[in-house]
């Protein structure tokens, strides 16, 4: 019998440990938005060809490595941030946002290097790669951290 959470014998039915939801909350959201991130950036180069699932997926696999350790790292400092802000009722706006910017800086500039090396033109790609994932990249967070947020917490019991 259940209750409380526990099942008989004082098992938890809980997937995952609770202190684990600081990580798993910027991992889940660094995968999610990479995953989204990088098949509109990829279709808008590529267009419907042939070769734009291979591309994708190359693109997911390089960009997901890079948002998930950014996203870990950024998450504590975007959640003080907003607190600092002092408007609780956008705090659940400005921390995927804050998020955001920095996964779509950090992404655009290592996927940027690897397709164009050191090149003359390297910072205004970078810029351009920028904006573009800010433009998929906070309506996107804005609309599955909630989602995000509640998976956690099923999870983890947090």
């Amino acid at each position: 019998m259940e209750q409380n959470g526990e099942i008989e014998g004082g098992a938890s039915n809980r997937r995952i440990g609770s202190r684990y939801a600081t990580i798993l909350f910027p991992t889940i959201m660094a995968i999610t938005m990479s995953f989204v991130m990088s098949l509109v950036i990829t279709f808008i180069r590529l267009g419907f060809r042939p070769q734009l699932m291979s591309a994708w997926l190359t693109t997911f696999a390089i960009g997901a490595p890079v948002a998930i350790p950014t996203a870990i790292l950024v998450s504590p400092f975007a959640q003080r941030l907003a607190r600092a802000a002092h408007r609780p009722k956008f705090t659940p706006l400005l921390i995927p946002a804050i998020m955001v910017i920095m996964m779509s800086l950090t992404m655009s500039f290592v996927m940027t290097i690897i397709r164009l090396g050191f090149a003359a033109n390297l910072i205004p790609t970078w810029l351009n790669a920028f904006t573009i994932g800010l433009i998929i990249g906070l309506p996107t967070a804005i609309l599955i951290a909630p989602q995000v947020k509640r998976l956690v917490g099923y999870l983890t019991g947090a």
